[in-house]
C-alpha cells in the first residue's frame, strides 16, 4: 500500500508538470499567432491605405528620446506652443505628405471635421494654402412665416391685409364685397371651387377687369365672386402674380411687383399704413392720369373735334367723353405693334369680280412683311370716321409663280393701275414713289371685300366678295378719279407721263385676272351643310 500511495505521488506530479509546459507552449502559439495577425494587418494597410487596426509595437521596447517639430528632447525644458507657428508647419508638413496624411485625416471624421474648424477659424497666412474637405451642414430650421399679404385699393375700398396665394389658379372676392361696391354686371359662372381647408363654395360669377392699385402702381385683375357671406379680403392667385411679375423673397421677407419696368418693394409679413392719393380710382380716369400735362391739351382738343360725332351711315350711339378718355390713355399706354407696322397709304380703285359695273375708291394701309409679302387693312376713305371694307394680301412674281392655277385665278395683277395713275402714295413725291412702284408693278393682289359701302349697307352684311384690279379691259369711271384728283391735287395724265419707264414682270402669267380670258367672275355662295359635332382634339 505504501509503495502504492508513492507511485500514485509521483504520476500527480508528472502531470502537473506537464500541464505547465502545455500551458507555456499555448502562451507561444498565442503570442506567435497575434504578431502573424498583425503583421498581415500591417500589411493590408500598406495595401489599402488604411489605418492599422493595431499599434506597432516599439522594437527597442522603450522611449529613450522624443523629437518634435520644436527639436526638444526628453529632459530639456518645453517652450510654450505658437499657434501659429504649429498651424503653418503642419501645413508645410501637409503640403509635402499629400496624399497619405489627407487620406488619412478623410478616414477618420473626428479629425476631418478637427481640421476644417480649426484652420476656418485660424487666421493663416494667405500664402500657405490647406486643402480640406469642407463638412457641408444643412442651414437651420424655420418656422411658418405665415401668409404673404399686402395692402391694395379698389375704387374707395381698401384691403390692407390682400393675400398672395401661389396655390390658387383664380383672384378671389368674397360676394358681400362685390354687394356693397356694385362693380357692375358679373359673367356666369356654375363652378364649385375647393378651399385649402378642404370645404367647397359656389361661385356666383366671374368680375373681368378690375382695376387695383398697389401704392402708386395699377393691375387689372379678373376676380371670381363666391358665393359666401363670411368678412373676408379678397385673394390674388397665379393670374395676378404673373400679371405683376412677383418675385418673393421668404427669407428676407419682401415681394417685388412690376409694371411698364418699373420694380416696387413690399414687406410682406408687416402691417401696412396704406395712404395712397385719392385720384385714380376707375380704368378712364387711370388712362387719363397716365397722359401727362404736356399731352392733356392735345388730348382734349381731339375730344373736342370729336365729341358726339356720328358718321352718319354706321348705327350706334355716338363717343361719350368717358370712353374717349379710355381710348385715348390706352392708345398712350399700348404698344398697338401690328399698327405701328404700317408703312404705306395706298390710294386705288376695285371692281367687284362678279359686276363690273360696281366700282369702289380704296384705301390701303399697308404692312410689309418681308420683301414678297405684304399685307393691307383696306378702308372705304382715311379719315378718322373710315370703316374697314376688307383685306388685301399682296405678294411678289416669285411666289405667284409657285401657286397652283387655281388659286392663281383669283389673284389680280397691278402693273396696269400703277402705269396709268390709278395707284397713288398719297403725299409722297414722285422721285420716292417710283422706285417703289417698280417693285409693286411686279406683284400680284388679293383682295377681299367684307363690307359693302357702295351699296349703302349701315353693317358689313353677307358674304365677303372678291375684287379685281382695272385692267385695259375695263374702264373706271371718270368722276371717280376726277373727284380723288382734286381731293389731292394731282392730275392723272401727269401720273402716267411720270411712269412711262416702268415695266411689267418678264413672265406674265396667264391665270392671274382670270376674267380677262374667261369672261367669268367670282362669287361666293352660302350653303347649309351637315355640321361636326363632335371632333378630335389636339
Amino acid at each position: 500500500m505504501k509503495q502504492l500511495a508513492t507511485q500514485i505521488g509521483q504520476v500527480h506530479n508528472q502531470n502537473i508538470e506537464y500541464q505547465k509546459k502545455t500551458d507555456s507552449h499555448l502562451h507561444h502559439l498565442d503570442t506567435q499567432i497575434g504578431q502573424i495577425c498583425t503583421s498581415l494587418s500591417n500589411i493590408e494597410s500598406q495595401v489599402t491605405g488604411k489605418l492599422p487596426s493595431q499599434p506597432l509595437p516599439n522594437p527597442n521596447k522603450q522611449v529613450n528620446a522624443v523629437t518634435i517639430n520644436r527639436k526638444a528632447t526628453k529632459g530639456q525644458p518645453l517652450t510654450p506652443i505658437n499657434e501659429h507657428e504649429f498651424a503653418i508647419n503642419l501645413s508645410g508638413e501637409m503640403q509635402e505628405n499629400r496624399i497619405p496624411l489627407l487620406d488619412a485625416i478623410k478616414a477618420v471624421p473626428k479629425y476631418s471635421k478637427l481640421f476644417n474648424e480649426y484652420f476656418t477659424n485660424s487666421k493663416i497666412n494667405e500664402s500657405h494654402q490647406v486643402c480640406l474637405t469642407p463638412i457641408l451642414l444643412p442651414p437651420p430650421k424655420c418656422e411658418d412665416p405665415g401668409s404673404f399679404s399686402i395692402p391694395c385699393r379698389i375704387g374707395e375700398h381698401i384691403f390692407l391685409q390682400c393675400m398672395l396665394d401661389l396655390g390658387s389658379a383664380v383672384n378671389i372676392m368674397p360676394a358681400s364685397f362685390y354687394d356693397e361696391c356694385k362693380m357692375g354686371p358679373l359673367k356666369t359662372s356654375n363652378g364649385v371651387l375647393t378651399m385649402a381647408d378642404g370645404s367647397n363654395v359656389n361661385t356666383i360669377g366671374l368680375l373681368d377687369n378690375v382695376l387695383i392699385q398697389i401704392r402708386h402702381m395699377f393691375f387689372l385683375v379678373d376676380f371670381v365672386v363666391l358665393d359666401t357671406k363670411h368678412e373676408s379680403e379678397i385673394l390674388l392667385g397665379r393670374p395676378f402674380l404673373k400679371t405683376a411679375r412677383a418675385l418673393i423673397d421668404v427669407a428676407n421677407e419682401y415681394v417685388i411687383l412690376e409694371s411698364n419696368g418699373e420694380r416696387m418693394q413690399l414687406n410682406i409679413f408687416e402691417e401696412h399704413n396704406f395712404n395712397i392719393e385719392a385720384n385714380a380710382t376707375d380704368y378712364a380716369t387711370y388712362c387719363l392720369a397716365q397722359v401727362g400735362e404736356a399731352n392733356l391739351e392735345i388730348l382734349l382738343d381731339q375730344m373736342a373735334s370729336t365729341l358726339g360725332r356720328k358718321d352718319g351711315t354706321t348705327p350706334g350711339k355716338a363717343l361719350t367723353v368717358g370712353q374717349q378718355v379710355l381710348d385715348k390713355g390706352a392708345k398712350l399706354m399700348q404698344s398697338l405693334k401690328p399698327i405701328n407696322q404700317i408703312s404705306q397709304h395706298v390710294n386705288t380703285f376695285a371692281l367687284y369680280s362678279h359686276d363690273m359695273s360696281r366700282q369702289i375708291e380704296t384705301h390701303h394701309f399697308v404692312s410689309r412683311i418681308n420683301q414678297d409679302f405684304c399685307q393691307c387693312a383696306v378702308y372705304d376713305s382715311d379719315l378718322p370716321s373710315a370703316r374697314l371694307i376688307g383685306i388685301e394680301y399682296i405678294i411678289s412674281d416669285k411666289i405667284f409663280e409657285s401657286l397652283p392655277p387655281d388659286e392663281q385665278k383669283l389673284w389680280h395683277s397691278h402693273i396696269y393701275a400703277i402705269k396709268t395713275g390709278l395707284w397713288i402714295n398719297p403725299k409722297v413725291p414722285g422721285m420716292i414713289q417710283n422706285p417703289e412702284l417698280q417693285t409693286l408693278a411686279k406683284t400680284y393682289g388679293k383682295f377681299w371685300c367684307t363690307w359693302q359701302v357702295d351699296r349703302g349697307d349701315k353693317l358689313p352684311l353677307g358674304v365677303p366678295s372678291l375684287m379685281m384690279s382695272p385692267q385695259s379691259e375695263s374702264t373706271v369711271s371718270t368722276e371717280l378719279v376726277k373727284k380723288r384728283d382734286e381731293r389731292y391735287q394731282i392730275t392723272t395724265q401727269n401720273l402716267i407721263s411720270s411712269r412711262a419707264d416702268i415695266t411689267p414682270s418678264e413672265n406674265l402669267i396667264s391665270y392671274a385676272d382670270h376674267w380677262k380670258q374667261s369672261g367669268k367672275g367670282f362669287a361666293i355662295d352660302v350653303h347649309e351643310a351637315k355640321m361636326k359635332t363632335t371632333a378630335i382634339f389636339p
